[in-house]
């Protein structure tokens, strides 16, 4: 019995958490941050144990266009980790590795019907100066 009750504390404990770490981050047109009042999309971001965040943009309607990993950069947020694109029709349109915002490696790409494209490769290195040109890496 007294397990059983420091499990239910336990699981009280993190679902508070979760509950209390998740943010919504409102995007306009061009997935720039703006104002809930004017925002075309938005984001629903929900802390992981590694620091991280788990993100789904999602439409006015709740359709997903894109579900990801972002980590937390000054004010904003970078893309870092797997990240998958979807179309309106809810088919995955891409799914790939973003490094520190700055897609990386090999990109996995379909046709709306969901026929596979040709793979896209984006170098690491070329990651790594599109980062210091953006000013995400400073040096």
């Amino acid at each position: 019995m007294r397990r059983l009750r420091l499990i239910f504390i336990l699981i009280f404990t993190v679902c508070s958490h979760s509950y209390l770490t998740a943010q919504m981050v409102f995007l306009d047109q061009g997935l720039q941050r703006t104002k809930e009042e004017l925002a075309t999309y938005r984001v629903q971001l929900k802390a992981q144990p590694n620091g991280s965040y788990f993100g789904q943009v999602l439409t006015s309607n709740n359709t997903p266009i894109m579900t990801g990993y972002f980590i937390s950069w000054g004010e904003s947020y970078l893309e870092d980790g797997t990240f998958t694109f979807f179309f309106p029709n809810g088919k995955t349109e891409s799914l790939g590795q973003y490094d520190r915002g700055v897609r990386s490696g090999i990109w996995k790409r379909y046709l709306e019907d969901g026929t596979q494209k040709p793979d896209r490769f984006y170098p690491p290195e070329g990651a790594a100066t599109l980062r210091k040109t953006l000013g995400i890496d400073k040096g």
